[in-house]
Parts: structure tokens; sequence; C-alpha cells
């Protein structure tokens, strides 16, 4: 029994230990890995370079299945977003000796070379490849030498190296002392020293790297080889631009692209988007005929939007067509008298028509949305064509084109980094600026609108919409931050400021051509005249234009949806101030409301406007839409990285 009890001892220690060894650890885990990694790099007097790697890696058939891959960098980009390409063209692939199947893929910013037959399985065991190929374009000519800055290795290998090697043959005639020989180690911006350097043959000069400890994943090694001008042919200035403008021939069009749309947005709105020149502007002291407040917004603002709507309503509500009721954040408007149709105007019409002709009420709901985009698209086609088209010159051909033109230039800076390495983070963060700015954009404008509903009624849920408003706004400029980040690290400087300059000239320009017709600038003047009338004071009516106003709660009332579509009600309403604070006396409950309003919410500032507009836009949203030297390891040219398939 004793016996037995020692033996079992003994076992255990013997398996420990045995489980414990490096080499039993590797072949229990299946450790795959590079032995020796070695380079010998022919530097040829006309700038080429033919580099011959040979790889000897231990498999299990875990990552390296079939063979190995290699990465190898075809392109460079700097800041700004220039490329500059070089050569990978592969003379010989061998494996153990023997000549290897190979293909190509692209990668971003290069070429992966696949070792192997994808229908042949390799056992495991020790393999040596061998890799042959020509570059070119590698070599730095400096005032004072010229340099070899070469990424042996690559730093983005997902094996371990035992061993790294590599020799440097220079052009015969130059001598040891002339030459600088230093290198890094590392992960990719590491000034590693674990190397050393001698050199090995005098005429021509070869030297000799090599790491003096093993490699951890995705470390390498980059040498620095400098050595007398000279002795390699430098490129001539008309060849380094030839080769400069075949690099970059996409981006520099997509540059003189963006030249030849700020030149036409420009001449074109100087030649097409300026009103025609109006006249001295005198008080006027009633609206342009026939012309109803939300026609006036249009004019004056020479666009459309939700406020169009609800002065629309709030128009129809003063006419005594409706009653405009509200019941928390929900409205709805109530028909009051079916024989004031005829007073509305033309848009007006178009509302009650589909809101209103089958019922006397409707309530602005989720579930009604169609019916809400139904009446707002009737609404501003009635601006827009039976009287909006001859007092507005749109000029959507110029548009069109500078569309086009826009189109053109995103396209091109994004798909020529595309092209020219596989791009998909670059094209990604690319299309993200245009739609992310514009969500980012929208989701702040409408933080600021809810905090201004907020400020005219408080409630919790209001409240709490705000936050989540909020928190989406600080959530979506970060994540614009970040992509703005990624787009300046993939895409160049360049490329980024002609997507967002070309984006705000488009908003801009979509604008700003907008011109007035000679008839829409006569009654543009004119509103501005009643806008003038308006605004001043009851002294400045006297003393200035002679006509004065009566301060009746009547008049306030008339002339609030006008002031509303002008962005004038705050003083309008303050000028009736004593008025409807003497309102207030003889209510009921003791605040002001008009008798086609019903709620908490009416400001006679004008800002239950907005909550209208507000409440409105919502309902027209469909339901469930919306959610809330200088150098370092991994340096230089060469580089890339591989693994096993």
């Amino acid at each position: 029994m004793k016996i037995l009890k020692i033996l079992l001892f003994f076992g255990i220690v013997s398996i420990f230990f045995l489980s414990h060894s490096p080499n039993i650890v590797s072949a229990q885990a299946g450790s795959e890995r590079i032995l020796d990694f070695n380079s010998q790099i022919d530097i040829r007097e006309d700038g080429k370079l033919v580099v011959k790697e040979t790889i000897t890696v231990q498999a299990y058939g875990n990552q390296i299945k079939r063979g190995i891959f290699r990465d190898y960098p075809t392109s460079y980009k700097n800041v700004l977003g220039f490329y500059s390409s070089v050569p990978f063209n592969v003379i010989e692939v061998k494996r153990n000796g023997v000549n290897d199947n190979y293909h190509f893929e692209q990668i971003d910013f290069g070429t992966r070379l696949y070792i192997g037959d994808e229908n042949v399985f390799l056992q495991p065991g020790v393999y040596k490849y061998e890799l042959t190929y020509l570059t070119d374009h590698q070599l730095g000519f400096f005032d004072n030498h010229d340099e070899l800055f070469y990424n042996i290795t690559g730093n983005g290998w997902n094996f371990p190296i035992d061993k790294v090697s590599a020799q440097i043959r220079l052009p015969q005639g130059i001598n040891a002392s002339d030459i600088e020989a230093f290198a890094y180690t590392g992960i990719e911006g590491a000034k590693g020293q674990d190397y050393q350097v001698r050199i090995i043959s005098q005429d021509p000069i070869i030297a000799s790297f090599e790491t003096t400890r093993p490699l951890r994943l995705y470390e390498g090694l980059s040498v620095v080889l400098e050595f007398p001008k000279g002795f390699v042919t430098e490129p001539t200035i008309i060849e380094t631009s030839e080769r400069f403008l075949a690099d970059n021939f996409l981006l520099l069009g997509s540059i003189v692209l963006s030249f030849v749309f700020v030149a036409y947005a420009l001449i074109t709105w100087l030649m097409a988007g300026i009103d025609p020149k109006g006249k001295v502007i005198i008080p006027e002291f009633s609206p342009p005929k026939d012309m109803s407040p939300s026609l006036m917004r249009y004019i004056e603002r020479m666009q459309i939007d939700n406020e169009n709507f609800s002065v629309a309503l709030i128009s129809m509500a003063v006419k005594g067509y409706i009653r405009i009721e509200e019941s928390g954040d929900t409205y709805k408007i109530k028909k009051l008298d079916e024989a004031k149709y005829d007073q509305l105007a033309t848009e007006e019409k178009a509302i009650a028509d589909n809101l209103l002709a089958k019922k006397d009420s409707f309530v602005f709901k989720n579930k009604d949305y169609m019916k809400v985009l139904t009446a707002k698209s009737d609404m501003t086609h009635v601006l827009d064509t039976t009287d909006g088209e001859r007092l507005v010159i749109m000029n959507k051909k110029l548009v069109y084109v500078a569309y086009a033109i826009a189109i053109l230039i995103i396209a091109t800076s994004v798909f020529l980094h595309h092209l020219n390495g596989k791009n998909d983070i670059g094209l990604f963060s690319a299309i993200f600026i245009v739609i992310g700015s514009s969500f980012t954009f929208y989701t702040w404008i409408n933080l600021k609108n809810k905090i201004g509903l907020l400020l005219n009624k408080f409630s919790c849920l209001r409240l709490l919409q705000i936050i989540a408003i909020a928190i989406a706004a600080l959530f979506a400029t970060l994540i614009l931050v970040v992509v703005l980040i990624a787009a300046f690290y993939y895409l160049g400087i360049i490329s980024v400021i002609q997507i967002a300059l070309t984006f705000f000239i488009t908003v801009w320009y979509t604008q700003a051509i907008k011109v007035r017709s000679k008839l829409g600038k006569e009654l543009h003047d004119k509103i501005l005249g009643f806008k003038m009338f308006l605004t001043a004071t009851e002294t400045e009516r006297l003393r200035i234009m002679h006509k004065t106003l009566p301060k009746t709660i009547e008049t306030y009332e008339r002339y609030l949806p006008f002031a509303i579509a002008l962005g004038i009600s705050a003083q309008w309403a303050a000028q009736f101030e004593s008025v409807i604070k003497e309102a207030a006396k003889n209510a009921t409950n003791g605040t002001y409301s008009p008798l086609w309003y019903y709620g908490t919410s009416f400001n006679p500032g004008g800002s239950f406007s907005s909550a209208i507009s507000s409440s409105i836009s919502s309902s027209a949203t469909a339901p469930g839409s919306v959610s809330g030297g200088s150098g370092g390891s991994g340096g230089g040219g060469g580089g890339g990285g591989g693994g096993g398939w």
C-alpha cells in the first residue's frame, strides 16, 4: 500500500512538471507560431526592391489549416488624404522548397496573398514558406542622404514570432562608414531596441538586423538604413508629379469640382437669387388684400414649415369657423359655423376639406397621421402652386444642378478612398457625416423647441421628453464627434472638409436661390410695411403714421394670426397688455382666453402656436416610426501582417 502511494505521488509530480513544460504546453494547446522570419532585401540602383521572405511556421491545424496568408500594404495615405501607392509584384512562392499555389484578395489599403490550396489541408508540422516579390517607391530621398525605412515583418501577425532577421544589400561602391543603421521593435509606434545590427559584407554592403527576444502578437521589426546620395537613381520632379497625379486624380478632381461648385453657387445666386429692387418701405395699416396669415408667412420666409399649418388653424378659429381645444398635449379642432367656410383662404379650405369634411371635429393623434400629412400636403400645394408659384420662384432646376454637383463631389471624394484601399470605414464615416449631421442638428433644434413649450406650460411629460431628447442630442453629438475623428483618419482632412462644406453650401444654396417674383416683391414690401405698423408703438403711430389702433380685444385677436405668422406676436401682445389684463379680470377663472380657444396653454404672446405646431408635427408621424528618427515600430514601407487560413 505504501509503495502504491509513493508511485501515485511521483506520478502526480511527473504529470505536473510535464504539463508545465513549454514544449508540452505548445503541443497540447496547439500553439501555432512563427519559428523564424527572415527577409533578404536587395536595393537596386533603379530604386526598386527585390525582397525574399522566408517564414518558418509551426502548424497544428488551428489557424494554419491550408497555409498562411501575407498582408502587404500597397496604398499609403497622409493626413491630408493624398495617396501614395506601391507595387507588390509576386515573383515566386514556395512551401518546403516546392512551388505552391497562391491567390490574392484586396484588403484595406493593401493586398492579401493566400498561400496554399483551398482544397488541401496540411498535417500538423513545421513548414517553411518562401515569398519573393518586387516592390518600388519605398525609398526616401532627402537633402543629405537616401534612406530605406522598412517594416520587415509587419505588425499585423496574430502569431508570436520567435526570431526575426533581415539582410539588406546596398548598391556597390558605398563605404560602411557612410551608412547609418538602426531599428525599432514592439507594437506599432513603439521604439523598442530589442535588436542587434552588424555589417556582414563590405562591397556590396550587407547590413544584418536580428531581434534579441521573441516578438509577441502584433509586434514587429522596422529597420532604417541611411546611405549616401548618388547610388540610387532619384525620381525626377516630372516622374514624381506623374505618380502623384496617377495616385490622386480622383481626389484632385473632386477638389476642382468643389471650386466649380462654389463658383456655380455664387454666380447663379448673384444672377438669379436676389430679389428685384423694391420700393421704399412705408407703413401699411392692413394686410395686403385677400392675403391670409399662412400665405404672408410663406412670402416672407419663402418656405413652408409646421408653423404655417398652425397659423392657418388659428386664422380659421379667429374667423369663427372652428374652435381649438387643448387637452394636455393633445389638440382638437371643432367646427363651429359651416357658414364661415366661404371666408376661409384657399389653403385653409384645403385643411377643412381634409379634416372636417365628414365630421365636425378632429383630434390630432398618431393614429390619424395620414390625414394630417394629406392636409399639410394639400396646404403646401396650394401655397406653392396656386399662389406661391407666381410670388416665389424656387429656381428648382438650378437647385437640381447643385444637388447633382454635390452628390458627384461627395461620391468622388468617398469612393476614391474606397478604390484606393477598400476603405469601408471611410465610406461609412462619410455617409454618417451627412446623415448624422442632419440628425444631430434636428435633435438640438427639437430640444430647443421642447424647452420653449415647457416654459410656456410645465408638465411632467414634457420634462421627461426634454430629458430624453437631451440625452439623444448629447449621444448623437458624441457619436458624430467619434465618426468625425474616424473620418479624419480614414479619409483625410481634405475629404472631410469637402464633405462638410458641400453639405452646408447645399443647405444654404437651397434656401438662398429662392427669389420673389416682381409681384412677390411688391407684396413683400407691403408685408414689411404692415409688420412695421404692427410693431410700432402708439407714440410712433401718431407721430409718424398719423394712425391709431382701437385698443380692443377684438383688434388684438383680428391681427394675432398675422403677428404669429411674422414672428412678432410678443411685441403685438405687449401693446394690448392692459386690454388683456382687463379681459382676464372679467373671466371666470381670472385668465384671458379667447372664445375660439379652450385650454390652459393660451399665451397672449403667441407661444401657444408653437405648442399647437409641435403637437401637429407629432401627430403627423407614423406610430412607432421614431426611436430614441521620428518613427517607431510599424513605421516605414512594407509592413502588413498575416495569419493562417
